[in-house]
């Protein structure tokens, strides 16, 4: 049986310099959850970089990027620096170009495009250690369900690798009978799966109009699906920052309806700060001194504090980790 108590422990180091004690009744409260079969996994995007595959602010930029240019006699209009200023302009105005975009593509064709930039760069031969991990979790039966905002089908490929004989069902429409025959993945924002010819029955939540009308029905599938788990069971995060919009408003409803002392968990990254100094001063072409890269690391921590603050207002604790796939395996898959 899991042993999280155990694993924490083995990577407290990893966790935080000055782990807060609260941490180990975190530990138990995830082992009693998964043992009460009340634990689910909720996964971002995060999860599938390592496999190629891109974010959906990156989509709806390539295509962006693809029309211009097909627009365009200048031959000079992609190259880098011009790459670059495009760039600036759409930082900060997803939903307004995926709006231009689902119209100037009509919604069938949007779909068909939001798939192709979804799988142009997948590598199917390549390791993906943070999925592998994932997925053995999945089949190792920690979770009683799973949640994803991804619309691809790499993690259920993943666990079939794993297990063929391990039985899930996969959800991403509200008029799919469920057979309650194995571990549910509920696609919430639609399902595109790999080498799968897209129908009208695969729409996708990816537009600013989309969003609207999954934040203003709260009956939708998918957020009566989000709204039960997150006020009956105990929600890990893992791979998304919660920023979004609709989550967030959930988080505050289950909030105020749950009278239960349990909280749900966010496994995040921690900044590795010569990265981050290297990213600066690279993108500024700037150098900083030793004694201001403390100042780098002061702001960093600010940041990770003002983000514990904001998801703790909605019940969410932070497991601030080193490395994706070593820390989510010593967490979950340690024996």
């Amino acid at each position: 049986m899991l042993s999280y108590l155990d694993s924490l422990k083995k990577i407290t180091s990893k966790l935080r310099l000055n782990i807060d004690p609260t941490y180990f009744q975190y530990a138990e409260q995830l082992r009693n959850s998964s043992n009460d079969n009340k634990l689910t996994l909720i996964l971002g995007a995060g999860i599938c970089k390592e496999s190629g595959l891109p974010e959906w602010s990156d989509i709806l930029e390539n295509l962006y990027l693809n029309i211009l240019s097909s627009n365009s006699n200048n031959k000079y209009i992609l190259e880098d620096k011009f790459y670059k200023l495009v760039k600036f302009h759409l930082n900060n105005n997803f939903l307004r170009i995926a709006r231009y975009l689902k119209s100037e593509l009509k919604s069938s064709n949007f779909t068909k495009h939001v798939y192709q930039e979804l799988y142009k760069n997948y590598k199917p031969e390549q390791t993906n250690a943070t999925l592998n991990s994932v997925s053995k979790a999945i089949v190792n039966q920690i979770f009683s369900s799973i949640i994803t905002y991804n619309y691809d089908d790499l993690l259920e490929r993943k666990i079939s690798d794993l297990d063929n004989k391990f039985k899930f069902e996969v959800i991403y429409r509200d008029n799919i009978k469920i057979k309650h025959k194995g571990i549910p993945i509920y696609h919430v924002n639609g399902y595109l799966p790999y080498n799968t010819k897209i129908s009208k029955r695969n729409t996708i939540t990816l537009d600013e109009s989309s969003y609207h009308e999954q934040y203003h029905n709260q009956y939708s599938w998918q957020n009566l699906i989000q709204l039960n788990k997150l006020m009956n069971e105990t929600c890990v995060f893992f791979g998304t920052s919660l920023i979004d919009p609709n989550l967030r408003r959930l988080l505050d409803i289950a909030k105020s309806n749950n009278k239960s002392p349990n909280c749900h968990f966010a496994i995040m990254k921690k900044s590795n700060y010569s990265n981050l100094q290297n990213d600066i001063e690279t993108l500024y072409n700037i150098k900083f001194t030793k004694k201001e890269y403390n100042s780098i690391k002061e702001i960093n921590d600010f940041k990770n504090a003002v983000i514990e603050s904001d998801l703790s207002s909605l019940n969410v604790k932070v497991f601030w980790i080193d490395d994706y796939f070593e820390d989510f395996d010593a967490i979950f898959n340690y024996h």
